[in-house]
């Protein structure tokens, strides 16, 4: 005789079961089908154009799995440049595919909304995303200024927005993005803005321009003034990349960003010149890259010189950099102004050697984390990645208070690239080594 679960513990099970396992679950019964396909179709990343082809397909002789899709994102640029025919057939695709999965909640595409709306697929996009009342996070690329009712029409409370915009365009800012922002005032949270003129959404809403519940802003290749500041004024989290923001001047006055915690700037440091950069007593994180564009650009000493006099906070409990070459005394010296950090994360090229990092920062007495994060590596460049992991394990034996360390190389896909973790054993105090695979955090996603 049969053991008859009921529904509720089912879910409970399938709910704890691997998403890589979930396909075999699924195949056991009827029962296990019906309960199962809802985790299974729950979350859909696409990473090649014949995967989205197939995906399209199964979603349109299946409508109802359309309606399962809580999450959908493409993890690379899908490829359709080469045939302008397919490029056509390929949006009306897309467009159809999102209409059937008008319950969705997030949408993150990397395809170009220009192209779309070149090929004259722009109203049926339009109307997919405006379909889709429960949606609360939506991140586009290559948006152009002319895009109709794409913003417009949205019904959506969102929370999370991202919209890039077109480099020829950096001036303008996309059409209805302003009335958007507004219609989202109080739902939005987490705000992502590449490649436009924020001054002018600010300027549009001049008498009514404040988002109070924004706690993270990211603004890449931008320009702001210093309505920033009263446009947002619950910031926890500030990420600028290589934008034309006045920071200094707004860290500087005393009620600028009160619960302001992580800054993140990302410049060339020729930007910053002599300007001082207060750390607000709040902050226990700050992040400080040089500019994508003088990353490769070889050794800029008097650039790290600046990083760490920036960095010099005893409140200071979590800090990322990005500038090679590192010399030991520069590690010693960041040992000694930021005695408190707990978790530190070095962020570099490929190119440029760590190796005198690790003796200088046996100082840090306090840290917990160290990761060693390659980014923008060729995939015919190699870098020594067992002697670092061996400098890695023998900062982390050092160092007593330590409990993780990571090494991460992006090679440009997940495929190729690297994930290594070390964990102490909280038990045995003996060191455990795992290599994981390579996943998106949501900054990469955006930047990448």
């Amino acid at each position: 005789m049969g053991i008859t679960l009921n529904h509720d513990v089912l879910e409970q099970i399938v709910a704890h079961v691997d998403r890589s396992s979930l396909p075999a679950v699924c195949l056991v019964s009827r029962t296990l089908e019906h309960t199962g396909r809802r985790y299974l179709y729950e979350n859909i990343s696409v990473r090649a154009e014949r995967a989205f082809v197939l995906f399209y397909t199964f979603i349109y002789a299946r409508p109802q799995v359309g309606q399962l899709v809580r999450s959908y994102s493409e993890l690379s640029s899908l490829n359709h440049v080469l045939i302008p025919a397919w490029s056509a057939e390929r949006f009306r695709m897309l467009a159809q595919a999102l209409a059937r999965m008008n319950n969705l909640r997030t949408v993150r595409l990397r395809t170009p909304v220009r192209d779309v709306f070149t090929a004259g697929r722009g109203d049926d996009f339009s109307a997919a995303l405006s379909g889709m009342p429960d949606l609360t996070s939506l991140m586009l690329h290559f948006v152009p200024s002319a895009c109709g009712s794409l913003f417009v029409d949205l019904r959506a409370s969102l929370t999370s927005i991202a919209v890039q915009g077109l480099v020829n365009e950096a001036d303008g800012l996309p059409a209805g993005l302003a009335q958007l922002l507004q219609a989202c005032k109080q739902s939005l949270t987490v705000l992502r803005l590449s490649t436009m003129d924020i001054s002018m959404v600010l300027i549009l809403h001049q008498d009514d321009s404040v988002w109070p519940n924004v706690d993270l802003l990211d603004i890449s290749f931008c320009t702001a003034d210093a309505r920033l500041a009263r446009a947002f004024p619950a910031l926890r989290i500030l990420i600028a990349r290589d934008s034309v923001v006045p920071v200094a001047a707004l860290l500087c006055a005393p009620d600028t960003w009160p619960h302001l915690q992580s800054l993140n700037l990302s410049h060339d440091f020729d930007v910053l010149e002599d300007a001082e950069l207060p750390t607000p007593r709040t902050l226990d994180t700050f992040r400080v890259f040089e500019g994508r564009d003088a990353m490769f650009a070889g050794p800029h000493y008097e650039h790290l010189q600046d990083v760490l006099s920036i960095v010099a906070c005893e409140a200071l409990r979590h800090l990322t950099v990005c500038a090679m070459p590192w010399k030991t005394r520069d590690a010693q010296r960041l040992a000694v102004m930021c005695s408190k950090l707990e978790s530190l994360s070095i962020h570099c090229d490929g190119v440029h050697a760590v190796s005198n990092l690790f003796d200088g920062l046996l100082g840090l007495r306090m840290l917990r984390r160290f990761d060693i994060i390659y980014r923008h590596l060729q995939r015919n460049l190699t870098f020594d990645q067992e002697g670092i992991a061996m400098d890695i394990l023998y900062l982390g034996r050092t160092i007593p208070t330590i409990r993780e360390a990571r090494l991460k190389s992006w090679a440009g896909d997940p495929l190729h690239s690297v994930h290594w973790r070390w964990h102490r054993d909280e038990v045995f105090e003996h060191w455990t080594f795992e290599t994981l695979p390579y996943e998106y955090t949501d900054e990469e996603f955006w930047l990448d």
